[in-house]
């Protein structure tokens, strides 16, 4: 590495890739608009609670990534592909009138930002004790997340 930064931006994406992976299959299958964000949800929450120590990275370091421009491409790519798979997914459910039509930031923002908080808030407990809460805020944080995407009637 040649220096901290890239290193850190490197660890980030690599980190970001392997939370990641479990979401793409997930919209790539194209489920109704329910179904996709409460399993989006549930397996954001379930990762993230299950990884405490990758999580406490990610969510210390949201954006290192962005800080060096020698991350490696594979990374990079690998990051992309699942972008562009969200994207399509939000879109066709935007245009056939199952979600509200937002933009990408703010759909984000609604679907992962409140369950970033809770991981946050449970990373700090004991992992059992945080454990038990999981069915729990992944149900309550999915109807959160439905509720605010649902467009309007």
């Amino acid at each position: 590495f040649g220096s901290k930064d890239q290193l850190i931006a490197t660890l980030h994406y690599t980190l970001l890739n392997a939370y990641q992976a479990g979401a793409g299959p997930i919209l790539a299958a194209d489920p109704p608009a329910e179904q996709g964000i409460r399993d989006t949800v549930d397996y954001h929450v379930r990762w993230l609670a299950g990884h405490p120590r990758p999580a406490t990275f990610l969510l210390q370091q949201p954006f290192a990534g962005y800080r060096s421009d020698r991350v490696p491409p594979e990374l990079l790519e690998t990051n992309e592909r699942l972008l562009a798979t969200v994207h399509t997914w939000l879109h066709r459910q935007m245009d056939a009138g199952h979600l509200r039509r937002l933009p990408f930031d703010v759909v984000v923002a609604l679907l992962i930002g409140p369950l970033h908080h809770w991981v946050r808030a449970e990373l700090d407990m004991e992992p059992e004790r945080a454990a038990k809460k999981v069915d729990a805020a992944a149900a309550a944080l999915a109807d959160g997340a439905r509720q605010a995407l649902r467009p309007p009637a």
